[in-house]
């Protein structure tokens, strides 16, 4: 088995400024998406606003019947290969691990707008509306702790259950990663494809369920746990193939860049294509010249590709009016798809703008909506609280076309959402999180990890 390697990647933002490198606009990006430069566009913080404002179009439109559903539970995995890609990227260089630093960048990530959703604007909504009192001790205790969803139990603020979930992959990620650090190149390919066999598993388990039994269990950390170290997978064999781009860098020959790194992911089509269809137990390869180009090329192609396949997924599904299809869609799709999503991690983080969905996601303003997805995921569901009841006291019920004057009342929600999420996280979330690093001991100016 190999040794874990180590990279002289500038995690702490030691790049030079007006690099158009995506993997170093990525790990730039690793800190909170509040503090990433104007000038550096990260496709993954794009993907991380584009997925929040869906998930809201989502809720939005869920809430009136004369539209379609938009599954967004589907994308849900997206935000945990996320999170383990990024914390894999900029801690897996590392041969050791602070546990008080790290835990300490974890809470000032997550703690202002969780405790803020669910301590403030949950019980202010909750006292127009009646419903605070149906709150228990145990409730409340539970999303004091952030582990509701850990107990199959409904967090304060609902939407707040994917904080939970994340919260538990943060105390499990530094006791595994040295694990995954010491994997063989191959052995983490491997590894990737049967954990994407682990986490279909629960489909022949939920098929028997009710629907809010069903909700319960997709909830559960534990469930989604293979989704989470498949993401710091694909990170680690990022960080090794940056590793590559150094060393064909810092050689003259052709002997020496063969000692490289080689993905087997770029030789071998089953392993990390679209649909990853079998285990590759070959013995280890003569190690070939790195070809960048190549390399680029094959990952841009991968990041369309995948993006093409959930585009086309989610205008199948949304379309499709058969209730067993939709069913099927809405609670098992989030498993089928997560190899997918991964592969479009990968692809966009190394490829950038290189790639057609990597473009798009470098649009400002899909990087906008990176800059208050956190806010912007946490406070949507509030605020359309707080707008039925504005409605409910200010004014009667309004006569005309209904299919219009939801499609209005959708437009206004996105509208006040985002004004509320840019307001909270330039005012909020970014000044909390620098005065928790700052009174914890960190130097200011320094970045850090995401």
């Amino acid at each position: 088995m190999k040794e874990s390697r180590s990279t002289d990647l500038p995690i702490s933002g030691e790049a030079e400024k007006g690099t158009k490198d995506p993997l170093i606009i990525s790990l730039h990006g690793l800190q909170t998406s509040t503090e990433v430069k104007k000038d550096l566009k990260d496709p993954l913080n794009g993907l991380r606003g584009l997925l929040a404002f869906y998930i809201g179009l989502y809720h939005y439109f869920g809430f009136y019947p004369t539209f379609h559903n938009l599954h967004g539970t589907i994308l849900m995995p997206m935000f945990y290969l996320i999170s383990g890609y990024s914390l894999a990227l900029g801690y897996g260089a590392q041969s050791t691990i602070s546990w008080r630093k790290f835990f300490r960048n974890r809470f000032a990530r997550i703690a202002p707008m969780y405790y803020l959703t669910n301590f403030v604007v949950f019980p202010a909504v909750g006292m127009v509306r009646g419903t605070l009192q149906t709150m228990s001790y145990q409730d409340i205790a539970l999303a004091a702790t952030c582990t509701s969803s850990w107990f199959f139990k409904t967090p304060m603020a609902i939407e707040s259950w994917t904080i939970n979930t994340l919260f538990f992959f943060y105390l499990v990620f530094p006791a595994v990663l040295p694990f995954l650090q010491r994997l063989s190149d191959m052995n983490i390919s491997r590894l990737i494809v049967f954990l994407n066999l682990v986490q279909l598993t629960p489909i022949l388990y939920l098929m028997n369920l009710q629907d809010k039994e069903l909700w319960n269990i997709f909830n559960h950390p534990v469930i989604e746990l293979p989704v989470f170290i498949m993401g710091c997978l694909g990170g680690i064999q990022t960080l090794r193939w940056m590793d590559n781009k150094k060393l064909a860098k810092n050689t003259n020959t052709a002997e020496d860049s063969s000692r490289s790194f080689l993905d087997p992911n770029e030789d071998k089509y089953f392993l990390h294509d679209i649909i990853p269809w079998s285990i590759s137990w070959s013995k280890t390869e003569e190690k070939k010249v790195y070809d960048e180009e190549k390399s680029v090329n094959i990952w841009a192609k991968r990041a369309d590709r995948s993006a093409a396949v959930l585009v086309s997924f989610f205008i199948f599904a949304t379309w499709n009016l058969d209730p067993t299809i939709k069913r099927c869609t809405a609670y098992y799709a989030p498993f089928l798809l997560v190899h997918v999503m991964l592969v479009l991690i990968i692809g966009l983080s190394r490829v950038g703008s290189k790639s057609a969905a990597g473009w798009v996601l470098c649009l400002d303003v899909c990087q906008f909506f990176g800059f208050i997805s956190m806010c912007f995921y946490l406070l949507h569901f509030r605020i359309k609280r707080y707008f039925d009841v504005a409605k409910m006291i200010l004014f009667q019920e309004a006569e005309g076309n209904v299919v219009l004057l939801n499609l209005l009342d959708i437009l206004l929600l996105l509208l006040v959402s985002t004004a509320a999420a840019w307001l909270c996280t330039t005012y909020v979330e970014v000044p909390l999180n620098k005065l928790i690093r700052s009174t914890a001991g960190e130097g200011q100016g320094k970045r850090t990890e995401k």
